[in-house]
């Protein structure tokens, strides 16, 4: 293999001149252009920042409110409720003791099948306050919401 070195004449004085312009220039232009892309970037960071923060606090109060409006029904539901759990003890006593072939349902997955539809039934309650405030607003402005 056979390396071939090409010799080169040292640069003049006015080509060193216009290199070392031309380089000076091309610096220049890459450090603005880096420093341009960083600040977008640095603002978009703190823009998306901001929505999030915006996002988190609405729903923040969207929990709030939910919460407050569960524990109202869960209240309604105490007080009306509590008569038929008591109607409805003594027909489930009667099935715990034999169901199918003989087994014994645990009370414990009667309990869970019980708490499950009363929580349906809290959330349906809670939609239909939510919708029926809504229309009372809307009625109040003059704006017609459909029919219930």
């Amino acid at each position: 293999m056979v390396v071939r070195v090409l010799k080169r004449s040292p640069l003049t004085a006015e080509e060193q001149a216009i290199v070392a312009q031309q380089e000076g220039g091309l610096f220049q232009g890459l450090t603005s252009w880096f420093s341009t892309q960083q600040q977008q970037h640095q603002q978009q960071q703190h823009q998306q920042q901001q929505q999030q923060q915006q996002q988190q606090q609405q729903q923040q109060q969207q929990q709030q409110q939910q919460q407050q409006q569960q524990q109202q029904q869960q209240q309604e539901e105490r007080g009306g409720g509590q008569q038929q759990e008591g109607a409805g003890r003594q027909p489930r006593g009667e099935g715990q003791q034999t169901v199918g072939a003989g087994s014994p349902v645990s009370p414990a997955a009667d309990k869970e099948c019980h708490f499950s539809f009363q929580r349906s039934k809290v959330q349906v309650r809670a939609e239909i306050i939510q919708y029926s405030k809504r229309r009372d607003l809307h009625s109040s402005k003059g704006i017609s919401c459909g029919p219930l």
